[in-house]
């Protein structure tokens, strides 16, 4: 077993920042590595469906009327459900549109959503 005695820390631009992850613990630094670098797939894999940035996106495919909603998967369906409903329950808090326009911008809840997942695990 390869032990980590210092600390790792990786970087990785994605959604429009930089994220970083810190390992301080012995363990296996192939795991690390890997768990690293599943994480780092998935975060691009969320930017690639939900960026409002990135023209081939879903999201940005959806706000140029490339494509339809009900098209777009059921994650995004299910991404979209969860905004409608935080939306209702925030009394227009939280909103999945940018403010004054049609155009969808899940960013805040998707964010959100990452970072709870990552943690959770």
């Amino acid at each position: 077993m390869n032990t980590l005695v210092a600390s790792v820390i990786r970087t990785h631009e994605v959604m429009g920042t930089m994220a970083s992850v810190h390992v301080d613990d012995q363990c296996d630094t192939a795991l690390v590595q890997a768990a690293v670098e599943a994480m780092w797939a998935e975060l691009d894999r969320l930017e690639d469906v939900f960026s409002t940035f990135r023209d081939s996106s879903a999201i940005s495919r959806i706000n140029a009327g490339q494509l339809h909603v009900l098209d777009a998967g059921p994650e995004v369906i299910e991404v979209l459900d969860a905004c409608t409903w935080l939306e209702h329950v925030s009394h227009g808090a939280f909103r999945a549109r940018r403010p004054g326009d049609t155009l969808l911008d899940p960013a805040g809840f998707v964010t959100f959503s990452a970072d709870y997942m990552q943690t959770a695990k």
